[in-house]
């Protein structure tokens, strides 16, 4: 009986000991508020980025002609600069390094180790490329292998009959000609089966309207078949469909939202989804569709000419299971990932090649047109844009918010690290939660006029290493948990509002060099509150009664 009672005693003790020990846990442990960023998804250039930091490094450390890259001894490296095209041997076992001029090796070279060129790149055809770097422009010829990856801050040109390894990125723009075989794709537009000269716009336009159309939070059950008769005949069903079975989207409907299916979905031509398009089966898209949201399948992806996926200055993701399949004339803004390998304008589909054909010689494709100073001509245009928002932009220098707007939506500038100015209305009342995190330029913002400014979200600033001063104005009330937490060049904090300030979160100015110079917010709006509820309200009562009672008896 005594062991069975010290038997039940351990076991109880086993219970609670991880309960015990969290507790102790909680109660010593420093209270601190752990950084909160929104961009955790893979950074699909991450293969560049590594290899560029490593060369960066290594680079100013070099001896002659030798260079410790990641080899616990130094390599050497051949400098293309100093080489003529009969110097290049084949195989190229050594690392290869451009730095004054373009770098045009001649075709037919395998290169065993990485490329790095510090400007434009050039490979002719038949070259065997392990991994390319390029901070300038990239341009692949016909019958280029790719083992691994390839990246470029600038444009990427892949003619015909490519194969694109595990992963090709850009920074600007990308085109793919026929025939090209790819695992991973990035940048902020893709044009698939397309050629340099040839654009970076779909070859139809789609309405502006579509672009501005917010997403319905309503949800249909449709099984079978969307058709006109669902959208009450006027072509736009204002919610998202939700579907067991196989779907389709018959010709020119506009979805109002997302699109789920448990199985297939065959998007007809000119259909628009204007959310996302999730299947557990394969996704058909038919000449001329769109999608303005993000498009995964467990299955395979089949796009024919025209497809649209994504928008311009937004990131979208094209994802499958299986494999994915692009015909000529399709656009993608941003990335694009299959397990089994994608191939791009396929060879029983190259029987109607448009009448341009690819231009003369190959050339380098021209970085499309960007938007440095966002403007909106009035307030209901900048309430229309889409809750994704501008987030993620690399483009944005400066934002200029129109008069009569009252709130600047959660997360709309969020990672914009561009951005170094933002002009807000004295209209404005609110500033969301996130809306300007991680916009590391960001130097210039003017709060001090906005005499209704209510409420600043949580990490509406947070990281926002350049900003220097801020001034919160007076009538602000709410300033919400780590709303300038980061901002590591912020020496200069003016509180207007010590008046009005009735609640503000943890850490707002958390690793900030002015959090010492300011006085504890917590008793600040602990004060305001006691003095609100405290406070006895005017005497309107007595002086209307006095008035009432003069009009009835006369002065």
């Amino acid at each position: 009986m005594i062991w069975l009672a010290l038997t039940g005693g351990l076991f109880f003790l086993l219970l609670l000991f991880p309960i015990l020990l969290a507790s102790f846990w909680y109660f010593h442990s420093k209270d601190s508020v752990l950084p909160v960023r929104q961009n955790r998804s893979r950074d699909p250039r991450y293969f560049a980025k590594s290899f560029d930091k490593l060369f960066q490094e290594a680079w100013p450390n070099r001896d002659g002609e030798m260079i410790a890259l990641s080899r616990p001894k130094p390599e050497p490296y051949y400098r293309a600069d100093d080489m003529d095209l009969e110097d290049y041997p084949s195989p190229c076992s050594r690392l290869v390094v451009a730095e004054q001029a373009e770098l045009a090796p001649p075709g037919g070279i395998r290169f065993q180790r990485e490329i790095y060129a510090w400007r434009d790149a050039r490979f002719s055809e038949g070259s065997w490329l392990r991994a390319v770097r390029a901070k300038g422009n990239l341009l692949l010829d016909d019958h280029v292998y790719l083992d691994r990856w390839a990246d470029a801050d600038g444009t990427v040109a892949v003619y015909d009959d490519c194969n694109l390894g595990i992963s090709l990125t850009s920074a600007t723009a990308i085109t793919l000609g026929k025939n090209c075989r790819f695992r991973r794709l990035f940048a902020p537009v893709i044009h698939l089966g397309g050629y340099p000269g040839q654009g970076l716009a779909p070859r139809y336009p789609r309405d502006p309207e579509l672009y501005q159309m917010n997403l319905s939070k309503a949800r249909r059950r449709l099984n079978g078949r969307v058709s006109y008769s669902d959208t009450e005949d006027t072509g736009i069903l204002p919610a998202s469909v939700v579907s067991g079975g196989k779907l389709v989207i018959e010709e020119r409907l506009v979805i109002q939202g997302s699109v789920r299916s448990h199985k297939s979905v065959h998007l007809s031509e000119w259909a628009v989804v204007c959310g996302n398009l999730f299947a557990d089966g394969d996704i058909f898209l038919d000449s001329n569709s769109t999608v303005l949201g993000n498009v995964f399948s467990q299955g395979n992806i089949y796009c024919e000419r025209g497809v649209v996926i994504g928008r311009e200055g937004r990131v979208s993701s094209v994802i499958a299971r299986g494999q994915i399949v692009m015909e000529r004339d399709c656009f993608v803004y941003g990335y694009i990932s299959n397990e089994t390998g994608g191939l791009v304008w396929p060879e029983e589909k190259q029987d109607d090649i448009p009448s341009e054909g690819p231009p003369l010689g190959h050339v380098y494709l021209a970085p499309p047109a960007v938007c440095q100073v966002l403007t909106f001509p009035d307030r209901e245009t900048f309430e229309r844009v889409d809750d994704q928002g501008f987030r993620h932009n690399p483009h944005i220098r400066e934002v200029l918010v129109p008069a009569g707007v009252r709130a600047i939506p959660e997360s709309m500038f969020f990672h914009c690290t561009a951005l170094e100015a933002a002009d807000l209305p004295p209209s404005l009342e609110e500033i969301g939660d996130y809306a300007f995190a991680d916009c590391t330029s960001l130097r210039r913002v003017n709060l001090s006029r906005l005499t209704c400014l209510r409420r600043i979200g949580r990490s509406a600033f947070d990281g926002c290493t350049a900003l220097e001063a801020v001034v919160l104005p007076p009538n602000l009330e709410h300033l919400g948990a780590t709303a300038f937490c980061g901002c590591t060049a912020l020496g200069q904090v003016e509180l207007l509002c010590t008046q009005s300030l009735k609640e503000a979160g943890a850490h707002c100015f958390q690793r900030c060099p002015a959090a010492d110079t300011l006085p504890d917010l917590g008793t600040v709006c602990a004060e305001n509150r006691q003095r609100e509820h405290s406070d006895t309200p005017p005497s309107t009562t007595s002086d209307h009664t006095h008035a009432e009672q003069e009009a009835a008896h006369g002065p």
